[in-house]
């Protein structure tokens, strides 16, 4: 931050969090990511994994949040993303590598420019995919599969995508271990 002297001069106040007010939110050009530290907390069974999004540029299907093994990426724990159209998807691979996914409809898509709540719960128990936007249920499957929770390595746990596809901000991610409502 600033120094009391600093912010005395500036208007600010040293007391107010919000003073100045900044943004915190991630912002990744396209091709930018971040890599969370590999834990065994984030390999999970049932899980809802969430994030606020504002897009500039959706230019090919690209997670925005996933936890994948192996070098390319391919075997997935759970993952959260926008396909190239900017329709949320939610997918998951089961230990025999089939894909579970559920995509929304066109009229999910995010909009360019603005801020959108996107979450996506896989529940074990009730063997449901589900997808949300703005906490409202836009798409579920329900599956016998479920959800591949280790494998060959690297393991990562990603914000974004190196391989780019997505430029804009990320904020509030969020990764439980349980199916959230």
């Amino acid at each position: 931050g600033l120094s009391d002297g600093d912010e005395a001069v500036g208007d600010t106040s040293p007391v107010d969090a919000l003073s100045p007010e900044r943004q915190h939110a991630l912002y990744l050009p396209d091709g930018g990511y971040v890599d969370l530290p590999m834990a065994g907390r984030f390999a999970l069974g049932s899980w809802t994994v969430e994030a606020w999004l504002y897009s500039e540029a959706v230019t090919t299907d690209v997670p925005i949040v996933a936890r994948t093994f192996n070098a390319a990426g391919t075997v997935v724990n759970y993952a959260l993303g926008l396909k190239a159209d900017r329709r949320p998807y939610a997918a998951f691979a089961t230990g025999s590598g089939t894909m579970v996914e559920v995509v929304a409809s066109a009229a999910g898509a995010v909009g360019l420019g603005e801020w959108v709540h996107v979450a996506a719960t896989f529940d074990v128990a009730n063997s449901t995919l589900s997808l949300y936007r703005n906490g409202e249920l836009i798409t579920s499957k329900g599956t016998s599969l479920t959800s591949v929770t280790n494998g060959p390595g690297p393991v990562k746990v990603r914000i974004g995508s190196p391989a780019g596809g997505f430029a804009g901000y990320i904020d509030d991610v969020r990764i439980y271990g349980a199916a959230l409502d």
